[in-house]
């Protein structure tokens, strides 16, 4: 009797890590999880299982509803406990706020909101931009893509490189391989989130 074939590590580690996040967030069964991401109980712990990887889109459905970032969703973020930025864990949920006081709605404007608008601004910019440049590594033929979760891995890498140094990651990467070797429309959308980003960074650090 043949053995059953093993997932791929990457999946596996995916799924393991599905299941660490789940309960501890208020889902303590796949069937709560499933229910609220609008799939199939059977398709849900299929993910749990590693028989099967979610794409791209319900990979972001994931950390949206877990209110979790992709690192953490990937284990990169190194702790337990949600590890919000733009676009992810920052929406009402359940009928309540998720997110720091400053920012729940209501709340008088002020030199902090203005500083955290700003900053969520940034990081969803660069987010953008880091799954642009991951796409664009993947390759353009589907059989180099690679899986949904390997572009999220991308994105994750790229996105933090940026965060370390915007200035420093936007001068390597305009004049070099792959960027300059894509076609104008391509280049001209990448070349605009840098654009965007950098004026998302001054405007922060000149107030």
């Amino acid at each position: 009797m043949p053995a059953a074939s093993q997932p791929p590590p990457i999946r596996a580690a995916f799924a393991r890590r599905l299941r660490e996040l789940r309960i501890p967030r208020g889902f303590k069964t796949a069937r709560r999880l499933a229910i609220a991401l609008g799939i199939d109980e059977n398709r849900y712990t299929r993910y749990e299982r590693a028989e099967v990887e979610p794409d791209l889109s319900m990979l972001m459905r994931i950390c949206d509803t877990l209110e979790i970032s992709p690192n953490e969703l990937f284990g990169a973020s190194g702790n337990s406990q949600p590890a919000p930025m733009g676009g992810f864990g920052e929406s009402s949920k359940n009928g309540e706020f998720v997110g720091g006081a400053e920012n729940a709605p209501g709340r008088p404007g002020g030199k902090v909101a203005k500083q955290n608008a700003e900053a969520d601004k940034r990081q969803a910019l660069a987010w953008q931009l880091a799954r642009e440049l991951a796409l664009v590594e993947s390759g353009s033929e589907p059989s180099r893509r690679g899986n949904a979760i390997q572009t999220v891995q991308r994105t994750s890498r790229l996105f933090k490189e940026i965060e370390a140094d915007p200035f420093e990651f936007v001068t390597k990467r305009v004049e070099t391989p792959p960027l300059t070797t894509l076609e104008p429309k391509a280049q001209a959308r990448i070349v605009a989130l840098m654009e965007g980003l950098i004026e998302a960074v001054n405007r922060s650090a000149l107030g």
